[in-house]
């Protein structure tokens, strides 16, 4: 264990010492930086993987004092985490007790409340960097698989791509939650859609989030219909491989590129630059909550129908005995927050 010492108090022995005392405080991250460089980090048999990535990730924020550089949650996210999203099993919404310890709040689990009102966007959209699409106009044959806990994933065949800075992110899957993990200043909408990546290079995490706002749409969502049609599918089940709808493009997940949709719902963030995506570094939402995964919140709302919604609820109920699979708000205390435009 590491036993420098500290004018501020003992060093804490895992990043679980600074959880089980509360919401870690910019000392007590000082206080881990001054003990952990100080001293090779010498970890004992509990101390899991994850748990030095977790110190490690806190330590690196606070030394580097920026979020702007490029995405390094991404580079150093835990191998492997959408694959166990998928096959986790034996807990509920309603059932917190029964899920993991690596689920404990802390201040790099998902979802957060967005506070505009504190931390505003740019007004110089220079200032911000740039994500860059490159999706696949048509899906062509899938595989939809029901993990369970009322959602499908809709799996992505290769080569659809969008890039952060240096970063190259390939979309691995969709899927969805209701009502919105995420909230800003305090709101969730009706539902939200989590668009799945992996970084090519390091194998790491992100998800782009888009906030679903329930309006007088005509037409039906076709990302969230397509996962509808196979709401047939046994928990665990894996679809044979199925052909997508036309009118399904991927391009068209992204906010405001449908006239109709991005004017129905606007844009949370009213700036004078409202393609904007707001990143922060997180979790995954249910077991085993992984960490140091990159989110990406789009600002700009998509529109959806009414009863797309009440649907998907009513699916939700179905496979859980809830109309609800969002998790809970967690801490977002000393996040740091990076604003990006598209």
């Amino acid at each position: 264990m590491v036993s420098a010492a500290y004018s501020g108090g003992h060093c804490p022995s895992s990043s679980n010492e600074l959880r089980l005392a509360g919401r870690p405080s910019l000392r007590s991250l000082r206080q881990v930086v001054h003990c952990q460089t100080s001293k090779q980090e010498e970890p004992s048999p509990l101390q899991t993987r994850q748990e030095l990535l977790v110190a490690k990730s806190r330590r690196q924020l606070l030394v580097s004092g920026a979020a702007t550089a490029a995405c390094w949650c991404c580079r150093q996210a835990v191998a492997g985490a959408a694959e166990e999203e998928e096959t986790s099993s034996g807990w509920a919404y309603d059932r917190l007790a029964d899920w993991p310890r690596t689920c404990q709040p802390s201040s790099l689990q998902s979802p957060i409340d967005i506070p505009l009102h504190s931390q505003p966007q740019p007004r110089d959209p220079s200032t911000m960097r740039n994500v860059r699409f490159d999706y696949k106009d048509g899906l062509g044959p899938v595989n939809v698989v029901n993990p369970g806990h009322g959602t499908m994933h809709v799996k992505i065949p290769p080569g659809s791509r969008c890039y952060v800075g240096q970063q190259e992110l390939e979309l691995q899957q969709y899927h969805f939650h209701a009502p919105s993990e995420h909230a800003v200043n305090g709101q969730r909408v009706a539902m939200e859609m989590h668009l799945v990546h992996r970084d090519v290079r390091s194998g790491g995490l992100a998800v782009l989030a888009v906030l679903l706002e329930a309006g007088r749409v005509s037409k039906a969502h076709p990302a969230l219909q397509f996962a509808l049609e196979q709401a047939h599918l046994r928990d665990g089940e894996v679809s044979a491989t199925i052909q997508s709808p036309q009118n399904l493009s991927l391009t068209s997940l992204i906010p405001g590129s449908s006239p109709d949709s991005a004017a129905a719902a606007g844009s949370i963030a009213q700036t004078r630059a409202p393609a904007s995506i707001l990143h922060y570094t997180g979790s995954l939402t249910t077991p085993p909550c992984s960490e140091l995964v990159c989110w990406y919140v789009f600002m700009q709302r998509t529109a959806i129908a009414d009863w797309q919604v009440e649907r998907f609820q009513q699916f939700i109920q179905q496979t859980t005995g809830m109309r609800s699979n969002a998790r809970a708000l967690q801490p977002s205390d000393d996040r740091l927050l990076d604003w990006l435009k598209y």
